[in-house]
């Protein structure tokens, strides 16, 4: 789609930069089987604004099968977590972070330990990524 970029990351490349002290996150980290960034630049894309374009990505995911863990909103930006679950466990995780002009997506999949992720997805700002050319 215009405006998105898809950017995978090896799970591996993320426990290099993980504190030693950080015991849960490596654990959390080394049993990911995949991670994804999905950063969309909205003057590039059809949609007209951000609540619309997430509005219809979770769409999507629901489709797939996602469903709602839980849903924040931080003091403009809106955090929203679908889980896929087979056989009773965790699968796939998609962190939707978005504000009035942003949009982010997190896709980890692997063994997923709900309060790992918690924690994972807490410490993340939509302002950690910025799109420009």
């Amino acid at each position: 789609h215009p405006g998105v970029i898809t950017l995978k990351i090896p799970p591996g490349l993320i426990g290099v930069f993980i504190s030693k002290d950080d015991a849960d996150m490596k654990e959390a980290f080394r049993k990911m089987e995949s991670i994804k960034l999905i950063m969309v630049d909205m003057a590039k894309t059809d949609s007209m604004e951000v609540k619309g374009f997430a509005s219809g990505f979770e769409d999507k995911l629901e489709l797939s099968g996602f469903t709602e863990l839980i849903s924040v909103n931080d003091g403009g930006e809106r955090i929203k977590i679908l889980i896929l679950e087979k056989e009773g466990k965790i699968k796939e995780m998609m962190g939707l972070i978005s504000s009035k002009e942003e949009f982010l997506g997190i896709n980890l999949s692997g063994e997923i330990d709900p309060d790992q992720l918690a924690n994972i997805i807490k410490d993340i700002k939509i302002s950690d990524f910025n799109i420009s050319d």
